[in-house]
């Protein structure tokens, strides 16, 4: 199993990404539901710091993420570490 993180603008791109990775075979598993309720750093806002654990390849879930609308900020903060590794910053080349 791999260790990937990211962050969503909502809970509801969150529940996208699941739904979507469901429907393609794709298991997201041991989720660390603490980071659903918490924020990283900052004011709380609506984004949603998620660590989970998955046997897909970054590259996959990325592509997976392209065809749910919205996940956009997931696309660009999912890297294959731990939450406590993700600065959660956004890579807006891809």
């Amino acid at each position: 199993m791999n260790t990937f993180s990211c962050r969503f603008e909502f809970t509801e791109d969150y529940t996208r990404f699941v739904v979507a990775a469901s429907a393609n075979g794709i298991l997201i598993g041991t989720v660390d539901l603490e980071s659903l309720q918490s924020e990283k750093d900052g004011p709380k806002g609506p984004d949603v710091f998620v660590e989970f654990a998955c046997e897909a390849e970054l590259d996959t879930l990325r592509n997976l993420m392209r065809t749910a609308p919205d996940l956009h900020v997931g696309i660009q903060t999912l890297r294959q570490v731990p939450m406590k590794d993700n600065t959660m910053e956004r890579d807006f080349s891809l």
